[in-house]
């Protein structure tokens, strides 16, 4: 499964966007890639039991603008945790309860200290795209690498809100705070 995970980052972080496609195009496969990221950050964190214990789904937020269109669409046939994925489209804070993996867009940036402190140290991931979120207190955060998706790594919150973020994981990312 490592390997898995190590192929398809590998791949999707390889891919570079043509300078002759449209920016429709590219930022259609960028929330692709991003979607593909998002399934594999939820299968190789672990969440404590209480967390996941007694919960039907594995729910993956994502809040704000939906940037995402049909990308997500084919990940509701996979699981995490031997959970069927539900998501939830919000421009609302408060379904952030509910959720364990959270995906704040950029639309969000002003009501980021807000959703930070609101999920506090409850166990969800939360990721975004947003420049600085991992410094801010988010845990996982997509970078640019010129024509590459990357990714930084706040393990520090990862570990207050005790997730355990696989060393496969770790190893992949761009930078570890």
């Amino acid at each position: 499964m490592v390997l898995n995970l190590f192929i398809l980052l590998t791949i999707c972080s390889g891919i570079v966007f043509s300078g002759s496609e449209s920016r429709a195009s590219d930022e259609q496969l960028e929330y692709r890639l991003k979607a593909a990221f998002l399934l594999n950050f939820a299968k190789f964190t672990s969440w404590p039991e209480k967390e996941i214990w007694g919960k039907e789904k594995f729910t993956f937020c994502i809040l704000g603008s939906n940037h995402f269109g049909q990308a997500l669409e084919g990940i509701k046939k996979k699981s995490v945790a031997g959970r069927p994925i539900e998501l939830v489209y919000s421009e609302e804070t408060d379904v952030t309860a509910a959720c364990q993996l959270v995906y704040l867009n950029i639309s969000e940036r002003r009501k980021l200290p807000h959703i930070l402190s609101q999920l506090g140290q409850k166990s969800v991931l939360t990721v975004s795209g947003m420049k600085g979120f991992a410094k801010a207190g988010g845990i996982i955060e997509f970078v640019p690498m010129g024509t590459r998706v990357g990714f930084i790594i706040n393990l520090t919150e990862a570990k207050k809100n005790e997730l355990q973020l696989s060393s496969s994981l770790l190893n992949l990312a761009t930078k570890v705070l």
